[in-house]
């Protein structure tokens, strides 16, 4: 079984950009229903949003290793 941090890395998959060069989390791939119906699920999210939040505010995060330095920061 994943622990939190691993479910997350998964998530972080399905960001995406926009034409206007904004991220955002493309939260509608099949592939990903089981973190979807996990328990973990809504704090998950929350922390993916906040992670959106601050990339879309410096794009220089996106080069950051997300499982030890953007997990912390969220």
């Amino acid at each position: 079984m994943k622990n939190m941090i691993d479910k997350f890395v998964d998530m972080c998959e399905l960001i995406s950009v926009n034409s206007n060069g904004q991220f955002f989390f493309d939260s509608v791939d099949v592939e990903f229903t089981e973190v979807y119906n996990d328990t973990d699920y809504p704090v998950l999210k929350e922390k993916m949003d906040k992670l959106i939040g601050l990339i879309n505010e410096d794009n220089s995060l996106i080069e950051k290793d997300v499982q030890d330095e953007l997990w912390l920061m969220l």
